[in-house]
């Protein structure tokens, strides 16, 4: 058998919905749709083949860039009644 680099590993969209616990028909929509393609990670592009692959690499740190809530934009709108209040309290 022939030993493959960690570098190297792939993912196909079976195991990409195993790990992010959705459907895979959810991972085609997103793929296709302008306003959701940022809820997958990017696929590999290979020349001359439609299959779907991704780095196993790439998905491990595109995970982690999404784990850290705090580097996240700010929600947009008026704030809640909670966040106002905890805003008064720590001034």
């Amino acid at each position: 058998m022939l030993a493959v680099h960690p570098d190297l590993e792939t993912l196909t969209i079976r195991d990409l919905a195993a790990i992010l616990h959705c459907a895979e028909k959810t991972i085609r929509n997103a793929l296709s749709s302008t306003s959701r393609h940022h809820s997958v990670p990017k696929p590999l592009e290979r020349y001359g083949s439609r299959r779907l692959l991704w780095r196993k690499k790439d998905v491990i740190v595109w995970l982690a860039a999404r784990a850290h809530p705090e580097q996240q934009k700010p929600r947009r709108g008026r704030p809640t009644k909670a966040e106002t209040r905890a805003r008064r309290a720590a001034a």
